[in-house]
């Protein structure tokens, strides 16, 4: 199979898995703030938020790096994923001493120490079956991923609906949480058990040091990217409280989303342009920049229509309580088109082997946003907190993009770019005019329009895809 094939056949693949999932997710977090209202979701939102915090030690980087190092040599994968999955399971246990540490000394609420520590290990759960699900993607069979989380995302969805039916409250509704996903990690454990290999921890403490090296820039990435995408949070459930928070982050959960629609597309070119740039950088470069010219067609549309629609999107997802939502909606929508080509540079890099760079640059990002987020919070509530996310973004892409252009010594942008402007424009004077009729029938109509559009003026055919299928062919 080639590259391109490759390519293509995951993509489907995560792509239809994430719909899947994500949209039971979300159908979930709906059903929750419709059923907690603002207070009491703000009060989950600001849990999960802070659990997230500790996605340095949850993670560590291994995820990524069994992705990588896996699918660079699949007949060492049993001790590959053995090594680096028993350094996760003792970073865990070190985060979780950590945590335990700051709420017994610093939480004063005794529902958020609860609350916290339920969510906290919940995470753990879902992030040591991720690591199992990170050898689907490696062995490129991610038709088994497809399968575990629309098994996964079901039954969680139908236990979230039993809660609510049964009129559990926030600590109960954590406890499934909690359960669904230590199910979902033995499950996790046993496929790749049955399917590549057993499991074995490796007793010498000496094999985990050359790892701990590789995937240490990883792992502070990772920290430093999460902490300044909920540190927003938990400044304002601090500083604005509970109602606050529900409210920003009844459209987060919406602009989160709309990642589905890019991260199965950077899942499945990640080990690709590993394993290629080693063989060949020039190929390396073309599927880099079809991908990129990809993302950018779909994110500036969803920025554009969340924009035009914003209340109407929120009405109908959250009901007239969450009204408010929409004022943070028009804002924060455009986190979408930085965060879709960052997520995809910032796997370029490390697919490179520049995850030092990438560390280094996410400390910056980490200071100018907090930064950000100390002068606009008190002052702006939500829409400074939505305001610091995306000039974050922004900077992030504008440094990456840089250093991936000096790399392969070429850059993504044409002229044909000005055709996806062209295309928004007819979007957005199709969308006025139907505005006020059924809006799923403008969502539908305006992102066919857009796409008609693109079709019409050939917007893929003539260089990205055609090129990268050419590319790929190549043995």
């Amino acid at each position: 199979m080639s590259s391109f094939e490759s390519i293509s056949r995951n993509s489907f693949f995560l792509a239809s898995s994430q719909v899947v999932e994500k949209g039971l997710y979300y159908l979930m977090a709906v059903v929750l703030a419709r059923y907690l209202g603002k207070e009491n979701f703000g009060r989950l939102t600001y849990a999960l938020s802070f659990a997230s915090l500790f996605t340095f030690f949850w993670d560590f980087g291994l995820s990524r790096l069994i992705t990588r190092d896996v699918a660079r040599d699949p007949a060492n994968a049993r001790f590959t994923f053995s090594l680096r999955f028993g350094l996760q399971v003792i970073s865990c246990l070190a985060g979780l001493i950590g945590l335990l540490f700051y709420l017994i000394s610093f939480e004063g609420e005794t529902l958020e120490i609860y609350l916290i520590l339920i969510i906290s290990m919940s995470v753990i759960f879902n992030s040591l079956s991720s690591s199992f699900r990170s050898v689907f993607i490696a062995f490129e069979r991610a038709e088994y991923e497809m399968v575990f989380n629309v098994t996964f995302r079901a039954i969680l969805f139908v236990a979230i609906l039993w809660a609510t039916y049964r009129q559990l409250g926030l600590i109960e509704i954590s406890m499934v949480l909690l359960l669904a996903n230590l199910s979902g990690l033995l499950c996790s454990w046993k496929w790749v058990d049955k399917k590549y290999f057993h499991v074995r921890f490796i007793q010498k403490a000496a094999d985990l040091w050359p790892i701990i090296k590789d995937c240490l820039p990883i792992a502070l990435t990772l920290a430093f990217t999460t902490f300044y995408l909920q540190m927003n949070k938990i400044l304002l459930m601090k500083w604005k409280g509970g109602e606050a928070t529900g409210i920003y982050g009844a459209a987060d959960i919406i602009v989160m989303g709309c990642l589905i629609i890019s991260n199965s597309l950077v899942l499945a070119a990640f080990p690709i342009i590993s394993r290629e740039n080693k063989l060949d950088r020039g190929k390396a470069f073309f599927i880099y920049r079809g991908v990129f010219k990809v993302l950018v067609s779909l994110g500036l549309p969803i920025a554009l229509g969340g924009l035009l629609l914003s209340r109407e999107i929120i009405l109908l997802v959250y009901g007239e309580a969450f009204s408010e939502s929409g004022d943070v909606l028009k804002l924060l929508i455009w986190f979408i088109p930085f965060l879709f080509l960052t997520n995809f540079t910032g796997s370029c890099l490390i697919a490179i082997g520049r995850q030092r760079l990438l560390t280094t640059i996410c400390a910056f990002n980490l200071l100018l946003n907090l930064s950000l987020n100390l002068i606009l919070i008190r002052p702006f509530g939500y829409a400074g907190a939505a305001a610091a996310s995306i000039a974050t973004e922004a900077v992030n892409l504008m440094v990456q993009y840089r250093y991936l252009r000096n790399y392969w010594g070429a850059s993504v942008f044409e002229m044909s770019w000005l055709k996806v402007l062209f295309s928004m424009g007819i979007m957005a004077l199709f969308v006025r005019w139907v505005r006020g009729e059924n809006i799923f029938l403008v969502l539908l109509g305006g992102g066919g329009v857009y796409f008609f559009s693109l079709f019409l003026m050939k917007f893929y055919a003539p260089v990205g895809l055609s090129e990268i299928k050419l590319w790929c062919a190549r043995k």
